[in-house]
């Protein structure tokens, strides 16, 4: 374990995290006659450092939009350059220091360009070019991990346009020490088959063999929301309101993502495969399970598909939500202990990261007050036990 001394017991881990990718990840890793088609940072016209991708430099989002995490100014406002924003968000020796300040274990760690922009790729890159992105930011997220890859769990990309190719991708991955797949389940909203289809059967058998969870993070799942993938930081001051407002409801849109995993019949297919919904939230998760339950056997679908458990049941064997600002969890704790994992989301501007223009406490401080009433036993399960047996940290 990298030098540093954490926080007394119990050691937590951190379900969600973002890497915050620097310019040259693209370029450096793909030959040079695709540097001007790869992502890539440009100055704009404002003067502002701005990703973009394709010959057409089709605009992503500023270079520090998800990096906020301790600036000095409520949004909108966000760090004029990298060299302002948390080194921690794009160091890996800063990253294990910062770690170690919150008294945190181990984090896992989910991409931006790739997670927010992937459709965006595909679309300007074209399909193979599209793979070696995802290829070449895997491999630099290998790299990056590599300075105390027990600490640092990386979750691969994979080029979901292409299912054997990212069987493929996940098995190279699984051999280099990555812990789970960036994933979605919402595949109809961009003209693809369910997950129950056939189509997705390379990808799931692959990562229930690899002991891969597929991880579905709220910004991957709005692959199909254009708006939200061509401006992910776009916090105007003229519409905060309804910034604001877009962004708490994000947080439980993976309500139909569990829905769709309870009810579709894949965890028969694929018993050992484990969902984690991302920066979601939990305390919707025992309303929707006793709802499925309740309208599956009041329309008689415990009689007509007798061979299927109750959404309730896959819900507790398979399926994982992630918390961080909430305070009142104590009864989806109670209910669900082995299926809750704590989060920070740093360094996003929502993230439990303390700063002048934050509201939010260390993380140890936060559990300390929101968890405090829980059994040992219980905490110990949310902040550490079940990340544990998800991502496999010894």
């Amino acid at each position: 374990m990298a030098s540093g001394t954490l926080t007394p017991e119990p050691a937590i881990i951190d379900t969600d995290s973002h890497l915050l990718e620097l310019g040259d990840v693209w370029t450096d890793r793909l030959p040079k006659r695709v540097h001007e088609q790869v992502p890539r940072i440009e100055r704009d016209s404002s003067g502002s450092q701005m990703w973009v991708v394709g010959s057409s430099a089709r605009r992503l989002h500023p270079d520090t939009s998800f990096g906020p995490a301790g600036w000095h100014e409520w949004p909108p406002a966000r760090p004029d350059s990298i060299e302002l924003c948390d080194p921690a968000a794009y160091s890996a020796s800063d990253r294990l220091r910062r770690m170690d300040e919150y008294g945190i274990k181990a984090q896992v760690l989910y991409p931006n360009i790739v997670g927010f922009h992937s459709r965006v790729l595909l679309e300007e890159l074209g399909p193979e070019l599209a793979t070696q992105c995802t290829r070449a930011y895997n491999d630099f997220l290998t790299e990056w991990c590599s300075a105390d890859p027990d600490r640092l769990l990386a979750i691969s990309a994979i080029p979901w346009w292409d299912p054997a190719e990212s069987a493929a991708e996940i098995e190279r991955c699984a051999q280099a020490g990555h812990r789970g797949i960036l994933f979605s389940v919402d595949w109809e909203r961009i003209g693809l088959p369910p997950i129950t289809d056939s189509h997705w059967s390379p990808v799931l058998a692959t990562a229930q063999a690899a002991n891969m969870s597929l991880n579905l993070h709220i910004g991957f799942g709005n692959q199909g929301q254009e708006e939200l993938a061509q401006n992910a930081a776009a916090f105007k001051p003229d519409s905060l309101v309804e910034t604001m407002r877009e962004v708490s409801l994000g947080f439980i849109s993976s309500t139909r993502h569990v829905a769709n995993i309870a009810t579709s019949g894949v965890c028969d297919q694929y018993p050992e495969l484990n969902f984690v919904i991302v920066e979601s939230g939990v305390g919707w998760m025992p309303f929707l399970m006793e709802a499925l339950d309740w309208t599956w056997q009041m329309s008689g679908l415990h009689l007509k598909r007798p061979e299927r458990e109750l959404p309730s049941f896959y819900i507790r064997r398979q399926i994982y939500g992630t918390f961080w600002f909430e305070s009142h969890i104590e009864t989806v704790a109670e209910l669900l202990p082995d299926n809750l994992m704590f989060e920070t989301d740093f360094p996003h501007g929502v993230s439990l990261t303390p700063g002048p223009a934050s509201i939010a406490k260390k993380p140890r401080d936060h559990v300390a007050e929101s968890l405090g009433g829980l059994p040992a036993d219980v905490t110990r399960k949310l902040l550490h036990d079940n990340a544990a047996r998800i991502y496999r940290v010894r």
